[in-house]
């Protein structure tokens, strides 16, 4: 009889174990909501609501909704970044450099992106401020795909061949020895109109930075780098430029000898 007491006080002992660990929620991180092998690039999370350990605010865009660009610093090269975004008010304290983590949110797809979006009964915590913001990540594959989806990137010697390109035709192409990418100017709080002062086809950079977005819908289906600011767009110094141009030159006059 004694045993048999025993036995059920430890069977009542796993099973109460059992159902507080059950109860207990885990957040899951910026890479757990956003790495797919979907082609679609939609999150195994779509449609739920998630407590996200959240990461580093690394841009905010105030417009309909107030929109954070996150970024996790446990995964450098790529699934490492995320929007959240919320009604104004609920960002108001927020500022870059915050790390924040969030409760109940929904997990959505929206154009192609995955999002944490604000639900009635959300909430967020600002963890620790004041965190570095990180170098952008260099790209040197030959196009954007889904791992870089809102991190920010970086182009290096890239000229603009081609503008009014992507569903609103406001994308322009970056190239460079490793490929072509598509970028846009309507996140860049230094631009003037559709297009930043410094975007015209022939204009070289050093590089060019932005945050990447994908873009999913009406039959449309590209990833665009989203600059920010003027700070965005390295353009060569002037010894630099008139070395290359000294180099053109003396090509040129080979040429002619030849």
């Amino acid at each position: 009889m004694k045993k048999k007491k025993i036995m059920l006080a430890v069977v009542m002992i796993v099973f109460i174990t059992v159902l507080t660990a059950e109860a207990v929620t885990i957040p899951v991180s910026i890479y757990d909501v956003q790495y797919t092998t979907d082609a679609s690039g939609n999150s195994p999370y779509a449609g739920q609501t998630v407590d996200c350990a959240g990461g580093i605010v690394i841009n905010k865009w105030l417009g309909g909704w107030t929109k954070l660009t996150l970024y996790d610093p446990a995964n450098p090269d790529g699934w490492g970044g995320i929007i959240a975004k919320a009604p104004a008010a609920d960002f108001a304290d927020i500022q870059v450099g915050d790390w924040v983590s969030f409760s109940d949110f929904l997990v959505e797809e929206s154009s192609g992106n995955t999002q944490l979006s604000y639900e009635d009964g959300a909430g967020l915590s600002i963890e620790s401020t004041g965190n570095a913001i990180p170098d952008a990540l260099d790209i040197t594959a030959s196009s954007f795909s889904e791992q870089y989806e809102s991190m920010m990137v970086k182009v290096s010697d890239v000229e603009i061949t081609a503008m009014n390109l992507g569903k609103y035709e406001d994308n322009y192409n970056l190239h460079n020895t490793n490929g072509d990418y598509w970028a846009g100017d309507y996140m860049n709080v230094d631009a003037a109109g559709l297009y930043h002062p410094y975007v015209a086809v022939g204009a070289v950079f050093e590089s060019v930075s932005g945050i990447i977005e994908h873009k999913a819908s009406s039959g449309w289906d590209y990833y665009q780098m989203l600059t920010t600011c003027t700070g965005d767009f390295v353009v060569p110094e002037p010894t630099t430029m008139a070395f290359l141009a000294a180099g053109a030159i003396a090509v040129f006059r080979r040429r002619n000898r030849q």
